[in-house]
């Protein structure tokens, strides 16, 4: 599997010092299992002027979850523990309004179609 990174050239010269870009120093919350992909993507998003915290899986990410105020989170699915899915039905079920990224290599098909059936079935026993 081959990842590129991109990063976009900003206006200051080539023999300048990168600095991120101008941007509130937004929070974001990084959940992967797989170290390299968690570092990648860690060091991406501070290069671009985020503060980063990192999760190696959806049950330490649930703890900080509830113990900091994130603005974006970015995880994957299939991890030990609690899964990416079972993350965000955490978030939901807490009321905790979060945009969420969920960069996969496993599209976690079975899981999403139990969770529109389970909504189907609570709306049908609520009329």
């Amino acid at each position: 599997m081959k990842i590129k990174t991109v990063i976009p050239k900003t206006d200051q010269s080539s023999d300048a010092a990168p600095q991120p870009w101008s941007n509130p120093r937004q929070r974001v919350l990084v959940v992967e299992d797989e170290a390299d992909i968690r570092r990648l993507n860690t060091e991406l998003l501070a290069c671009s002027g985020y503060h980063v915290d990192a999760a190696e899986d959806g049950a330490v990410a649930w703890d900080m979850l509830q113990a900091n105020h994130y603005d974006l989170l970015v995880t994957d699915h299939n991890m030990p523990k609690v899964s990416g899915i079972e993350l965000l039905k955490k978030l939901h079920d807490a009321s905790l309004k979060l945009p969420v990224i969920m960069a996969t290599g496993t599209l976690p098909q079975a899981e999403l179609v139990n969770q529109v059936k389970a909504k189907m079935s609570q709306k049908s026993r609520t009329k």
